[in-house]
Formats: C-alpha cells, structure tokens, sequence
C-alpha cells in the first residue's frame, strides 16, 4: 500500500478481516487462476473457512500459496466535494487487508464442526438480540449429510497488508467536505463513518 494509507498492526489487521468477514481467495492453478469467496474465522493467528468439496477450486487449495482479500468498506469520492476543487480528480476511498499464507486442509470432523459453529456464533452475536441459531436445531442426519459435502482449511497467514484510504491525504476542509457528501447519500453513509 501507499505509506499514506498502509496499516501495519496485525492485531488490527486480523479484527478488521474478521469485522469485514469474507475474503476473495485467489490461487494459481494448473488450469488457471481461480478465486473463491470465503467466510472465515480465526483460528489463534490463522484463519480458518469452509468450502464445498464441489467447489472447482477445493482440489488445488491444499498446500496452496494463496492470496486472500477482504474489502471493507468503500466509494468513489467526487472531487466536487473537496473545500478546493482546484487541480483535483475523482478516487475511490476504501478499507481492505490483503494476506499472503499457505493453505492447509484440516480433514477432521471436529474441526469442520467447530469451524461452522464459531463461523455462525461469531455472526449470530451481531444480531443480537435475535435468539441465536446454532447447529443443535438441525436434525443430526441432516447434519451430517451436509458436514461431508464441505471440508475445512486453515490459512497460516505469512504476512498481512491493510491500506485505509479515507482521504487522510487532503485537507481538514477537504475531508469535511467529503464527510459531509457522503453523509447526504445513503449508498455511502459507511464510508462517511470510516
């Protein structure tokens, strides 16, 4: 990233991808590349996701280098919003954290069921105060039926990148500006917010 916007805490990189949720997993195969769209939960420093064994990438993650994005919040940004509009251009403001790691199959059904089950509880909880769904309120049957048509890996995260670009590099009035704009839209409240 820009060192303008880079971020570099891990411990802040590893929450913003758990807050953003989902990554594009991309990986090099024989046949090309080829991307899956992933939720995820942490697993110590690593990550952990669920995939459908019928999925055309499952059969190359396995000791696969990877590279996973997480894109958070995000917009374009006018230049007609800036306190000067004098010599400026449109861009796009986002949140995102790039990792680089290895991928490694997990083939243990207990660690497919307690990745599921913290996927869900992680998510469940942020519907509060809704009751929260859990696996026991699937018939066990049906359970285990769906339980084999997925298999569980884990990312072992070799390094992390973030970029926050939220205008940071313009002026006080010219991030007003823009806070304000994007205040007014209903599409862009999030990115207002940072």
């Amino acid at each position: 990233p820009d060192p303008a916007f880079a971020q570099r805490d891990a411990a802040a990189l590893r929450a913003r991808v758990l807050d953003i949720g989902v990554v594009h997993l991309f990986v090099g195969t024989p046949v090309g590349p080829m991307v899956a769209h992933l939720p995820l939960v942490a697993h110590g420093e690593d990550f952990r996701f669920h995939i459908a064994r019928a999925n055309r990438v499952t059969r190359y993650l396995d000791g696969a280098t990877v590279l996973a994005s997480a894109m958070g919040t995000n917009g374009y940004i006018s230049p007609d919003w800036y306190a000067n509009t004098i010599d400026q251009v449109p861009t796009w403001n986002y949140v995102a954290v790039e990792l680089d790691a290895i991928c490694h199959a997990v083939d243990d059904d207990g660690a497919l069921h307690a990745q599921i089950e913290a996927l869900s509880n992680w998510h469940e909880a942020r519907l509060d105060p809704k009751p929260r769904w859990s696996m026991a309120k699937v018939d066990p049957q049906a359970r285990d039926r769906m339980m084999r048509a997925v298999r569980c890996f884990e990312l072992r995260v070799a390094a992390l990148r973030g970029t926050t670009k939220l205008s940071q590099n313009k002026s006080a009035d010219d991030r007003a500006g823009v806070i304000a704009a994007l205040g007014a839209s209903d599409l862009a409240q999030a990115i207002a917010r940072g």
